[in-house]
């Protein structure tokens, strides 16, 4: 399960084995991002699920809420005329009190006004398509007035420095302009605060500028793991020139990498790294063309053979998620070859995860058992114990699956990774629930636990 990559593997050879329907198993480190897995009760309409790109249930778990505040965002800025989706956002974000919050319960309570902010912002994106920089600083000047303190206000603030900025002789009127904005959305939103100050950069280049912007992004990556800001990233690094990546960044990649997969990438942290995360940021969203492109840039970087290595991975999760599971397992038959013992070991547990997700448990688990063999570390590996464990459990080995799954949670807890944790309890529930029903309750209240307390909840077991 890399980081929660994980997958749906309806199993329906267990349908005998319960009077209930069959539980859907999440088969960590298999085909599909955890964004897939369908929920009783989500929170979320289709029509939020659409605009969160197939993350509706990280939401609705309550686990990444950070996708809500991107919803909400698209929502209340005028992309979406869904207010009972709004309104769900709203729900689904974490307590009463966030800004976003605060924003949809002020757009129910003055519709006309922001129905105002939205005119002004769509006829400030018009102005600019048709080059006339005046009206478009006209219609930004006028969102700045209607917009009530907080996130919409910095939005509105960043059109209007935009708008300045590409009128030329108004340049330092853009730059006071850039800073409010900043200051505005820094609190409820650090990655649009941000990419406001990128995109600052890219009208009046300033290394102070971007390296601020880049150091708050790496910031919200540390603060939230595996955050939803691949965009903001690819700008990043499209802005970058020849400037250094600050030193924070390296931090924020064992935030959404490990820190297993972050030491093949030496010292500093350089262009490799990064793609590496903005593609598994890109696959987590369920945006597996755009993982597969940018793994394939780090493989075709020639960097380390490790790193090469876990980027074949990547690609073949990609193309996986994509429907060519054959295009997956040629790029891995490449992988399992290498003299590289992390390679070889990370793309047996990835050919394990796809036999597992197509029903061929015995291979999975022999697949599984030479890559754990292996003395190589790499963060997927927790996910392969805990798709060892659910090949024993289905190959009738309870013993094992229980070993492998007390294994896998141990691991996923000493890097700190509650989410993956929680998605092998889940796990675990559903297969035992059925013949060990006692287990599987402990399970569930190991679940609980660690969703208030976090991994540290396991050293009571």
């Amino acid at each position: 399960m890399t980081r929660s990559w994980c997958a749906i593997l309806v199993a329906a050879w267990l349908g005998a084995c319960a009077s209930s329907p069959p539980p859907r198993i999440v088969a960590v480190d298999s085909l599909l991002p955890a964004a897939v897995v369908a929920r009783d009760g989500d929170v979320l309409t289709g029509a939020i699920a659409n605009s969160l790109r197939g993350d509706a249930a990280f939401v609705a778990r309550g686990t990444a809420a950070r996708f809500a505040e991107e919803a909400a965002a698209a929502l209340v800025l005028g992309r979406s005329t869904d207010f009972a989706g709004q309104q769900a956002v709203a729900t689904a974000l974490p307590g009463s009190t966030t800004a976003w919050s605060q924003v949809v319960r002020e757009r129910a309570a003055h519709p006309d006004t922001f129905d105002a902010i939205g005119t002004a912002r769509r006829n400030f994106v018009a102005a600019l398509e048709r080059g006339d920089i005046d009206d478009a600083v006209s219609n930004a000047a006028g969102a700045v007035r209607l917009a009530p303190a907080g996130p919409v206000r910095g939005m509105a603030l960043a059109w209007h420095a935009f708008a300045l900025a590409r009128a030329g002789d108004r340049a330092d009127e853009a730059t006071a302009r850039f800073a409010a904005a900043i200051d505005e959305l820094r609190g409820p939103s650090p990655v649009l605060a941000a990419q406001v100050g990128l995109v600052w950069h890219t009208t009046r280049p300033d290394g102070s500028v971007w390296s601020a912007a880049v150091e708050r992004l790496a910031a919200a990556t540390v603060a939230n793991g595996e955050l939803a800001a691949p965009l903001a990233w690819q700008r990043a690094t499209a802005t970058r020139g020849d400037l250094s990546w600050p030193a924070n960044v390296a931090e924020a990649a064992r935030a959404a990498l490990g820190a297993p997969d972050v030491a093949w990438f030496g010292a500093s942290p350089g262009d490799d790294l990064v793609d590496t995360m903005t593609a598994r940021m890109h696959f987590r969203r369920g945006e597996a063309m755009a993982a597969l492109v940018a793994f394939r840039r780090v493989d075709r970087a020639g960097g380390a053979p490790p790193v090469r290595g876990l980027a074949q991975v990547g690609q073949a999760k990609a193309l996986a998620l994509l429907g060519r599971t054959g295009d997956a397992r040629a790029v891995l038959s490449v992988t399992v070859e290498s003299d590289d013992p992390v390679a070889r070991a990370a793309g047996l547990a990835q050919l394990g995860a796809i036999d597992l997700a197509e029903e061929r448990p015995a291979v999975a688990r022999e697949l599984l058992r030479r890559a754990l063999e292996s003395e190589a570390r790499w963060s997927d590996r927790a996910g392969a114990l805990g798709n060892l464990a659910i090949a024993n459990w289905l190959l009738d080995d309870p013993e094992g699956a229980a070993d492998a799954w007390c294994r896998a949670r141990k691991e996923f807890a000493a890097n700190g990774l509650a989410e993956d944790v929680m998605v092998c309890l889940e796990n675990e529930a559903a297969l035992r629930g059925a013949r060990e029903p006692e287990v599987a309750a402990t399970a569930r209240r190991t679940l609980d636990a660690v969703r208030a307390r976090g991994p540290a909840a396991l050293a009571d077991e």
